[in-house]
């Protein structure tokens, strides 16, 4: 699905001046009380009428709605007043009973997004529709869920789309009855620009008094319209009553509730705004500067502590930095708990998603801000660990008895800073390089590329400068045989190849270029399955079947040497169960190891 203006039409069609309102009752309950409601809201901002007409609720023996017979009051308020309807539509049988009734706008809910089969299904049985279909929000925090479902009706030739903003579901108690999670909106908002984006604020606090608040928060963030709740008596409604507003109250709030402009055409605010950013760039400019100016500085500091073979992290001399950085920070006003604006923290949570791909939460229970596991992916994991691991070595510093470290550690690691600065800036890299196979050092000149971690070893990816066959070609060098680095001057072109790609189906540091993937098939005892579990072989792993004594896991990769030694290290743990060449080989491998121990 491509971000495009014509997703925009159906609610351009409108010709609003004001952003669009959905409107109604939580449930249609009687006649009486849609066309009440209906016709309370006909003279208004509301464009279109909503009433829940079947009700899936959380647990059993509430209110469900009033199903079918709901239509008929509604093809009458649509008669009596020119609003269009709306329902939530949960089944393709709710779709068919829908169209037979000529309901204008269809949306599926926040518990049937959440299910893809349940949106397939919908979405075959809209297939080529004419209506207004909107998406809410899965009810957990996750955009390709949200998307997936949006794709799905895309793909079924529905033109008149839209999503609504609902919030998310939380284990934890806060103001809201659905954390709004703006973010993952935004997210969504800066993929495709053009899709009308609604916001749901009753959903989202599930407090009448908060409504207005949460609305406000939407127009701020150009959202194109609003999905409110309304009954004439909302106390004694049959579900939802405290996130309910009278239509009274709903049209004071369309009077106190403002539309932000996205920019300004005067002259005068356009002027003030392009010196402002001028400045801008000019400090950003001078800070870049400087900083490569330090990093220079720091490097000679690196070298010569190397080279007089002195510890790298100085405690006595980072504390005096540190204090001494705090005292001139606050003598011009700068804090040292680094206080920032609202606005500033959701730019620079925009940019950790768009550069990154994670979101970061917020638990009001604990006040902190967070990230999901759920939204690392592998190579982000590493980088966070890594984070994570350097915050608790500074909080255990100094204390004896609380962090051990593993002694055995791999070589290399003097050379991660070189290596990462000639892959940025594409310099041509020079070394010495033992293989473990051969008594002789060989100098290697090479084109860096990138850098893989496997097993707590770095391994530079790199092509020959000039390879004696022309041929372009990757090979894997292990940063422990490295020695006498040196950066060369001398730029090179980087080849258009995307390394991840290369080892996607790889297992370790061998990526088999040329070689074909495969389904592999493991069998392991349900105690070594839990560990299987916790740190997943491959980023393909998924299972196959469960049971209390056993599991089966599924990996799509080649099934290289690094992959065969990982699979002996499980022992009698492990069955490998196909493809038969692999077990034959594997077979083959453990027959020459018992000779080795016969």
């Amino acid at each position: 699905m491509e971000n495009k203006k014509e997703l925009r039409t159906w609610l351009d069609d409108f010709q609003l001046n004001h952003p669009l309102v959905i409107a109604g009752p939580c449930s249609a309950e009687t006649e009486s009380q849609v066309l009440k409601i209906a016709h309370e809201l006909k003279n208004s901002d509301v464009s279109i009428f909503r009433a829940g007409i079947w009700k899936p609720r959380t647990r059993p023996g509430g209110f469900e709605g009033v199903g079918e017979i709901g239509l008929k009051w509604l093809q009458k308020a649509k008669a009596e007043t020119g609003l269009l309807m709306a329902i939530e539509v949960a089944t393709a049988a709710h779709v068919k009973l829908a169209l037979e009734h000529d309901i204008d706008v269809l949306w599926i809910g926040a518990r049937t997004t959440v299910n893809p089969f349940a949106v397939q299904e919908i979405a075959d049985a809209l297939q080529g529709t004419d209506k207004i279909v909107l998406l809410k929000n899965p009810v957990n925090p996750d955009l390709s869920l949200w998307i997936g479902g949006l794709e799905r009706l895309y793909n079924a030739n529905i033109k008149k789309l839209g999503v609504i903003h609902r919030g998310f579901s939380t284990y934890e108690k806060t103001k809201y009855r659905n954390n709004p999670e703006w973010q993952i909106a935004i997210d969504l908002q800066n993929r495709f620009p053009d899709l009308p984006l609604i916001c749901d604020p009753s959903h989202i606090t599930g407090k009448r008094d908060m409504i207005q608040e949460v609305s406000q928060q939407a127009l701020d963030l150009n959202y194109d319209g609003l999905i409110i709740e309304t009954h004439i008596d909302p106390d004694n409604a049959w579900s939802d009553a405290a996130q309910q507003v009278t239509p009274k109250v709903l049209k004071q709030m369309f009077l106190d509730l403002k539309v932000r402009k996205i920019t300004d055409d005067e002259s005068e605010y356009n002027q003030k705004m392009a010196k402002l950013r001028m400045q801008i760039d000019e400090f950003d400019g001078k800070l870049l500067e400087i900083l490569g100016s330090r990093m220079k500085v720091a490097d000679k500091i690196g070298l010569l502590k190397k080279e007089k073979n002195v510890a790298i992290l100085q405690n006595q001399r980072w504390n005096e930095i540190l204090g001494k950085m705090i005292l001139e920070g606050e003598e011009k006003g700068l804090s040292n708990k680094l206080k920032f604006t609202e606005r500033t923290f959701q730019r620079d949570k925009l940019a950790i998603a768009d550069v990154f791909g994670i979101s970061i939460s917020y638990s009001r229970k604990r006040n902190v801000h967070f990230i999901e596991e759920e939204e690392l992916e592998l190579s982000q994991e590493s980088i966070f660990d890594q984070l994570l691991l350097v915050q608790a070595y500074r909080e255990t510093q100094g204390k004896t008895g609380i962090m051990f470290f593993e002694p055995r550690k791999a070589r290399g690691f003097e050379h991660l800073n070189g290596i990462v600065h000639a892959i940025t800036n594409k310099k041509v890299i020079k070394f010495n390089y033992q293989k473990f196979w051969e008594s002789e050092k060989s100098e290697k000149v090479v084109m860096p590329y990138a850098l893989k971690e496997f097993k707590n070893r770095w391994y530079l990816l790199a092509a020959d400068y000039k390879p004696k066959n022309g041929e372009f070609f990757l090979k894997t060098l292990g940063l422990d045989r490295i020695s006498d680095l040196d950066i060369t001057n001398t730029s090179f072109k980087r080849e258009n190849i995307n390394v991840e790609d290369a080892y996607k189906n790889a297992f370790g540091i061998i990526n088999a270029t040329g070689e074909e993937p495969q389904e592999i098939f493991l069998k392991f005892d349900s105690e070594q399955a839990n560990y299987v579990k916790a740190l997943p072989l491959h980023h393909s792993q998924t299972i196959v079947s469960e049971n209390e004594s056993e599991t089966v896991f599924k990996v799509f990769l080649m099934p290289t040497y690094d992959f065969q030694r990982e699979i002996l290290s499980y022992g009698k743990r492990v069955q490998i169960l196909s493809p038969e060449r692999f077990r034959s080989d594997m077979r083959k491998e453990i027959e020459t190891m018992l000779k080795n121990f016969s």
